[in-house]
């Protein structure tokens, strides 16, 4: 018995680890991409950023959280060929890149059960409140 208490304490705290790089990296991942949209010109650094941090993800995020990612990539790519960024660009860019939260706090909560709100009125709480800041309709 003490054996397998012993067992279940080791498993507790490697899952604690685990959360702790996964929360780690994720924080890092949004301070980037907080910079790099911060940007009127997007360059060709920055886009090796997103990749050298793409690689890091790849072992800790979630598949939605991939996903999302990718998505933001393909709008962020796309616009990285403009000579610059319209109001109306960097709005749906911080629509992906809120998305990609979304699914950093799904990944993080790990249980969709023990969340107040369900995902997609989530997801359309966050994608209002971005409607409400968008730089466009200004």
């Amino acid at each position: 018995m003490l054996g397998k208490q012993t067992e279940n304490e080791l498993n507790k705290e490697v899952r604690i680890r685990y959360l702790t790089l996964k929360t780690t990296i994720y924080q890092e991942l949004i301070r980037q991409l907080e910079d790099i949209v911060r940007k009127e010109k997007i360059t060709h650094e920055d886009i090796i950023e997103l990749r050298l941090l793409s690689q890091r993800m790849i072992f800790i995020a979630g598949e939605n959280v991939l996903v999302a990612f990718n998505k933001f990539v393909i709008r962020f790519v796309r616009l990285s060929k403009n000579e610059k960024i319209s109001e109306k660009d960097l709005d749906d860019l911080l629509d992906e890149m809120s998305m990609v939260s979304v699914e950093i706090r799904n990944d993080i909560l790990d249980n969709k059960a023990k969340q107040d709100m369900d995902v997609q009125s989530f997801e359309k709480l966050i994608l209002k409140t971005n409607e409400l800041m968008d730089f466009s309709d200004n």
